[in-house]
């Protein structure tokens, strides 16, 4: 016979699963990179990481936070690779019931209220962003900007030590806190609900966006061929 969990597992995935298929895409594209006032700056974009799931899920009281941690990353041959420069933007979304607006807040920025067509704009796109100035980088060397893009979904146990992690008390999120909340191994049934958020587009998503090689010459970015 099966468990209680397994019968309801299993009546959750047929519910489910056809619509993670349709909405997993995950994409991104940089617009351009290119040299501006002695600084070196990129519009990006990633797609869809607010898709349908996700904003369900917004719209039923979950609360989501997102991260982009941007690093640039100078190719050495005889050696690893050299971390020219690094920065983190942290975004944390919920939905406001009475106002039915999206409350975003951006690191210690005061917090706004958007529709959901705004959050896109404001979360999904980094718009004319500089990255590191000219006098970082070295004439003639090859250079790679890497995105990385995570998606974490809240709960109330974990709510303390993702407010710890977007206001910059803590470095990194613990994912053992995330995971593995007080007394959540005791209740029945978690590990069913964490396989539904990932089924259902709500769970972690990561994306890696690393864009084209390049490298300087007299204030004059020249894209490597791949």
């Amino acid at each position: 016979m099966l468990s209680i969990d397994k019968k309801l597992l299993i009546y959750l995935l047929i519910l489910i699963l056809p619509c993670k298929i349709i909405g997993k895409e995950e994409k991104f594209e940089y617009h351009f990179i290119k040299i501006e006032n002695d600084s070196l700056v990129f519009n990006f974009e990633v797609k869809n990481i607010f898709a349908e799931p996700v904003v369900e899920g917004l719209n039923k009281g979950m609360t989501t936070v997102l991260e982009y941690k941007i690093q640039l990353w100078k190719k050495r041959s005889l050696w690893i690779d050299k971390l020219v420069a690094e920065d983190i933007l942290r975004f944390k979304i919920n939905f406001d019931i009475w106002s039915k607006r999206y409350i975003v807040f951006k690191n210690k920025e005061k917090p706004g209220a958007f529709d959901i067509n705004e959050v896109k704009e404001k979360c999904q796109k980094l718009p004319h962003y500089s990255l590191c100035s000219c006098k970082d980088l070295e004439n003639n060397k090859e250079y790679k900007i890497a995105i990385k893009v995570t998606l974490h979904p809240i709960s109330i146990e974990n709510y303390k030590e993702i407010q710890r992690w977007i206001v910059g008390e803590a470095k990194e999120i613990d994912t053992e806190v995330i995971k593995q909340p007080k007394k959540a191994g005791k209740k029945a049934g978690n590990w069913v609900l964490g396989l539904v958020l990932n089924l259902s587009g709500f769970g972690d998503q990561v994306i890696n966006a690393r864009s084209q090689s390049f490298s300087i010459n007299s204030h004059q970015l020249i894209f490597v061929k791949e």
